[in-house]
């Protein structure tokens, strides 16, 4: 029998989503079937008991994961994340822009956008149609989970930030005196 509580510390300490794969390698087991059933019941005990804490399949491997509605409390505290800089401004990129091709994610933000983008399908933070020679993006499945919103909502919230920010920089202009110009 596999050792839940081995599967729940790696889960808990890993920087990454553990496949599998790398589960019953740190268990030094063969016994696939069985990690796969352990991870189960791990993620049924933490739905069936109140907890703050989730574990959740991020497409290539599970992590354990702060459920959203506690995320904003308690989010300044973690040390880091699992997505970079570059990672997070390509996904707003998609975000914002959805549905929207590789190709034109790829002019925006460099040809390092191949390497976040691919980050993202594992992670199911995106997902990819293919159509001719390139793939439409938009947000998968794992996004809501992970970041607690529907990516809509934080098109609206941005779209509104953005437009609290020109507006209030109008009212500034607005303030200030003219000046004259002689001629």
């Amino acid at each position: 029998m596999i050792e839940k509580q081995v599967v729940e510390a790696a889960l808990f300490l890993a920087a990454k989503p553990l496949s599998v794969q790398q589960l019953a390698e740190i268990l030094e087991t063969g016994a696939m079937a069985d990690v796969e059933t352990a991870v189960k019941e791990l993620q049924k005990d933490y739905s069936t008991r109140d907890s703050s804490l989730e574990i959740l399949n991020m497409g290539k491997g599970y992590k354990i994961h702060v459920k959203p509605q506690y995320l904003s409390k308690v989010s300044t505290l973690a040390a880091t994340t699992d997505l970079g800089k570059g990672d997070l401004r390509t996904l707003a990129f998609i975000v914002f822009n959805q549905p929207v091709k590789q190709s034109e994610v790829v002019k925006t933000r460099g040809s390092n956008a191949y390497s976040h983008i691919k980050k993202l399908r594992e992670m199911s933070f995106v997902r990819a149609k293919k159509e001719r020679n390139t793939y439409i993006l938009e947000t998968g499945k794992a996004f809501r989970k992970y970041f607690g919103e529907d990516p809509s909502t934080i098109k609206e919230r941005l779209l509104g930030s953005a437009t609290a920010d020109v507006n209030a920089e109008v009212a500034k202009q607005d303030d200030e005196e003219p000046v004259e110009h002689s001629e």
